[in-house]
């Protein structure tokens, strides 16, 4: 039976509210007063339609049916998918529900960059396939909106999917055991593979191989005996297909989701080793079995194996060539890549020895998109995995409640699927199948569902509907604060009313530290690791080597000044805004006030040296340069100041994007001022400056809305105590990060200076490879810094000591990972003279393996205001860099620089170890 929607305001119910506003102190009825003015409540949905049910069916049930095919790659399985998106969007707009367009961001990037790469070369007819991109967004966005309204469709869609693959699974088995090619889908230019209607084995493969992780997520049908011959009937299906990348993709899966399932079963250790186990495993199974044996076997016998294993050697030649040659056209054209769709096009007008599509989703973004297509697939992958972590990986009781029952038994192999696409797209272009779309709809409303429900069970049921379930969604009432006593601030510093260890209530989960926080921090740090690699190119092709070096100086020296000019502000802001300081109504004004100060004194100090300033050092003469150089003091300091506030308010996820986008703003910044005309150090300046201003505008709107949704006020008098903390606090740490910057890059400088450049770049990209293994520490002590000094000594000094062996093991994984991956990838990527650099990024890699715990130690101590004693370890460490560079680096050169970088970081990160490991013991003991 259906009901009407019903409309809901943005305040809450004056009753619900009234004795709680009576009994909290003045603090708790601030908050309570701000949340009514928190975000939308979600308007209940009418429940879709019968009719709608079965048009959603239909074009889940007929993603297959791609043969024949129209004009512009249509199908007869895009008549249901259109009937369906149409009906959908009718639905929720008739509800006046909210829509979503996941993934938005990442392919908006990919089809601007399309859309020019069209209009550059003058093949306006390529960009019919951007509009096949944005079909398939739709089509993504039509799914995760429907799941969300109505939850019931999540059954729905997963039961469909999973009947059609076991229908055409049995469908292509019959038609291959009982010799019809017709049905199996069979033709001369594939010999015995079987395409049933997909039109190309290897679509076909890919789909069974979502359709097999996709039984297994959902555990249909429910009885095992039932689900058990369905998994073996698509295993039959895929091999059938004769795909070996879908086959290695069903392995790598398999494997992904087998791991993930035992972490959240048994526990991040028993994850950490079996990891290892099936790490040194691969390596040593494909470094000792003699492949090209048994691919020659393969292709002597019979007709499965002879189009399948057997053809392996002479396809992957067939690749290893195209690859070659669709990378030969990225770096010889230009960086807005060739159009669309036009590699083919492109080879053959060469020509090229051997004339194909891509076959690569990676390589195919990069050399029809460009670079800037290429950030957009960058985006989009992160955006995914985020999800993906999200609703596969989360542990416990917070799976209950968003996924509950029997609506996703098994999230853990979403993850398979995920692992098999990722890998599927070194072997064809899967970006434009309608099966992957379809499930990154699901994913995205299962997201959905898991942050709305979550959210809801964080708050009581409303008085007079005890056991209320009817629809799962946000509310904007959050739960009243309980009454805290005011407690000393400690040391004398300031007023504060938090207690010093906050206890979690009886009955809550134990504090820890989120891994889905640092995974996120990761993907943040990912996303502007590429963009800033883009931008280098970019810079490097439009300015050459000059323009980079400026580049560098540029994002560097005046950054330093006015972190030093505002004596580390931008790092004490974790500990005071989550520490006991954080209600102190003075704080803010005296963080603006310093801010300022420090905005004020490095742009005037740098103005003033502005003569000392050697012009050769930025590559120009130019006054207007210099000055400009001088203005970006006054724009980087709030930049960061932003970022860290976001971060130790809680604000993680704003912290993230500044982090992101501080490097991505650089690139359409840089595009319109070089169409307007600026070049050389003068347009880098400008550039750096106008997209400080756009990133620290955005975090400070969102920072204000934070500090004001929490009840506090940015306006008021400093504190001149406060100040003097927040000072020596901030001076303290910034000695750390200014030893800790010197230690990374002091071998550089000694190799430089004792063998050259041509060395130093070989060990400079062992070095960057290898320093991959830092983006956990970095992001496990980002995240856990403001949630130590949240916590208080106690509290923390507990998380610490029962998380340091789990990230210990992280370590050890990244660093075998990296190292096992330093062979393959360092040639492919920077030719063959870069395979020196692979036994040098081995040893640093072995070096890092303590990193992710250090990190977490580095958090333990700034979070429980220890700043001097972090800094005092990193001086130990540069320390050892520097006796072990003199020593090591004159007889060994490369391989002595590397062994000492090991050494140093394995020294710091084991020191910081120790001592915090005898710190939070003795808190432990009092």
């Amino acid at each position: 039976m259906t009901t009407a929607p019903t409309r809901t305001t943005d305040t809450a119910d004056p009753a619900d509210t009234a004795d709680t506003a009576a009994t909290a102190d003045p603090a708790a009825t601030a908050h309570s007063s701000t949340a009514r003015r928190s975000p939308e409540r979600r308007r209940e949905v009418t429940p879709a339609s019968p009719s709608l049910r079965r048009l959603i069916a239909v074009a889940i049930a007929c993603m297959p049916v791609l043969v024949p095919s129209g004009p512009g790659n249509t199908s007869p399985a895009d008549l249901p998918i259109v009937l369906a998106v149409v009906g959908i969007v009718l639905w929720l707009s008739r509800n006046r529900a909210r829509l979503h367009v996941p993934y938005a961001a990442g392919m908006w990037l990919m089809m601007v960059a399309g859309a020019v790469a069209a209009l550059a070369n003058q093949h306006l007819g390529s960009i019919a396939v951007l509009g096949q991109d944005l079909f398939l967004l739709v089509w993504a966005g039509a799914i995760a909106c429907a799941v969300r309204a109505d939850r019931s469709l999540v059954r729905l869609v997963c039961v469909t999917w999973c009947w059609s693959g076991i229908v055409c699974a049995g469908l292509l088995v019959v038609g291959r055991l009982g010799n019809l090619p017709w049905l199996a889908g069979q033709t001369a230019r594939d010999g015995s593979r079987s395409a049933l209607t997909f039109g190309d084995p290897n679509l076909a493969g890919n789909y069974f191989v979502a359709s097999l992780f996709l039984l297994l997520a959902f555990r249909y049908p429910r009885r095992r005996i039932l689900r058990g011959g369905a998994v073996l009937l698509v295993v039959a299906a895929v091999v059938f297909t004769g795909s070996n990348g879908a086959m290695l993709g069903m392995v790598a899966g398999v494997g992904a989701g087998v791991v993930v399932g035992v972490w959240r079963s048994r526990g991040a250790a028993l994850a950490i080793v079996l990891i290892a186990v099936l790490t040194v495993g691969g390596g040593l199974l494909v470094t000792s079995v003699d492949w090209g044996s048994l691919q020659a076997q393969a292709a002597s016998g019979g007709p499965i194996l002879h189009d399948s294993f057997g053809r392996g050697d002479s396809s992957s030649q067939d690749r290893q060539v195209l690859f070659a040659e669709t990378t030969r056209l990225f770096w010889n054209g230009t960086l807005v890549g060739v159009g669309p769709g036009r590699t083919q096009e492109v080879l053959a007008s060469i020509p090229a020895p051997y004339v194909k599509e891509a076959h690569n989703d990676y390589t195919a973004t990069l050399v029809e998109l460009g670079a800037v297509g290429g950030l957009g697939l960058v985006v989009l992958l992160a955006s995914v995995a985020v999800r993906l972590a999200s609703v596969s990986t989360t542990r416990g009781r917070a799976t209950r409640v968003p996924l509950s029952g029997r609506l996703l038994p098994a999230p853990h192999w979403l993850v398979a699927i995920g692992v098999s696409f990722v890998m599927a797209g070194l072997f064809y272009e899967v970006l434009h199948f309608r099966h992957l779309w379809a499930f990154l709809g699901l994913l995205a409303g299962l997201d959905l569902l898991r942050s709305e429900g979550a959210r809801a069970a964080s708050v009581p049921d409303a008085p007079g509907a005890p056991g209320a379930r009817a629809q799962v969604g946000p509310t904007d009432v959050p739960p009243p604060r309980p009454p805290q006593p005011a407690v000393a601030a400690g040391r004398g510093l300031g007023r504060a009313s938090r207690p010093a260890d906050r206890e979690p209530p009886s009955g809550r989960r134990r504090p820890r530290i989120p891994g889905r926080d640092v995974l996120d921090n990761i993907a943040a740090r990912l996303v502007a690791v590429v963009a800033l690699g883009v931008g280098t190119i970019i810079v490097a092709r439009v300015g050459g080597a000059e323009d980079v070096g400026v580049l560098a100086l540029l994002r560097v020296v005046p950054g330093l000044v006015g972190v030093v000019a505002a004596c580390g502000l931008a790092g004490a802001m974790g500990y005071f805004l989550a520490g006991p300081h954080s209600d102190d109504p003075r704080l803010w004004p005296t963080i603006i006030a310093l801010l300022a100060g420090g905005v004020l004194l490095g742009t005037g100090a740098w103005l003033l040296l502005l003569p000392l300033i050697p012009s050769s050092l930025f590559g120009t003469t130019s006054t207007l340069v210099m000055v400009l150089a001088g203005v970006s003091v006054g724009t980087q300091l709030p930049l960061g100041v932003a970022k860290s506030s976001l971060q130790g308010l809680g604000d993680r996820h704003g912290s993230n994007v500044v982090t992101a986008a501080e490097e991505v703003a650089f690139l359409p910044a840089f595009g319109i001022a070089y169409l307007v005309g600026l070049r050389g150090p003068l347009l880098l300046v400008v550039v750096l400056i106008v997209a400080d201003v756009v990133v620290a505008g955005g975090g400070w709107v969102r920072l204000v809305r934070e500090v004001h949704r929490r009840g506090s006020r940015m306006t008021g008098r400093p504190d001149r105590r406060l100040a003097r903390s927040i000072v020596s606090f901030g001076l303290l740490g910034q000695v750390g990060g200014l030893v800790n910057l010197l230690n990374l890059r002091l071998d550089f400088l000694v190799l430089g200076a004792l063998a050259g450049p041509a060395p130093l770049g070989v060990y400079a990209v062992a070095s960057k490879f290898a320093e991959l293994a830092r983006l956990p520490a970095l992001a496990v002590t980002w995240v856990s810094y403001p949630r130590m000094a949240r916590m208080g000594p106690a509290v923390s000094a507990r998380v610490a000591r029962r998380q340091l062996p789990r990230l210990a093991g992280l370590g050890v994984v990244s660093a075998l990972v990296l190292a096992l991956a330093a062979r393959p990838l360092l040639p492919a990527f920077y030719g063959s003279e870069f395979l020196a650099s692979v036994l040098p990024a081995v040893i640093i890699a072995v070096g890092l393996v303590a990193s992710p715990a250090g990190g977490l130690a580095s958090g333990y101590l700034l979070g429980t205001r220890r700043p001097g004693t972090n800094s005092v370890l990193q001086t130990a460490g540069l320390v050892t860099t520097l006796v072990l560079d003199l020593v090591l680096i004159p007889p060994f050169g490369l391989l002595g620089a590397a062994v000492a970088s090991a050494l140093a970081y394995l020294v710091t990160d084991l020191t910081t170890i120790f001592v915090v490991g005898r710190l939070t013991r003795r808190t432990h003991a009092t």
